[in-house]
């Protein structure tokens, strides 16, 4: 699921039966601590902890509840 813009990848995974499509940002310095995610998506979900360095990071997520 390639796309250049947020719009885009929206389009395309609602197409793709996904029904939430958001876009996240985690502000500098963000840590999150162990966790996991239930709900459907399309890796391999473990446990993970999460920690952003000093610019943050924004990402594209399309899940099925």
């Amino acid at each position: 699921m390639r796309s250049g813009t947020f719009d885009e990848f929206k389009a395309l995974a609602l197409a793709e039966g996904f029904d939430e499509v958001l876009e996240r940002t985690w502000p500098a310095d963000a840590v999150l601590d162990a966790h996991n995610h239930p709900f459907a998506l399309k890796a391999r979900d473990v446990t993970h902890a999460e920690r952003y360095g000093n610019a943050g990071a924004t990402y594209w997520v399309a899940r099925r509840n």
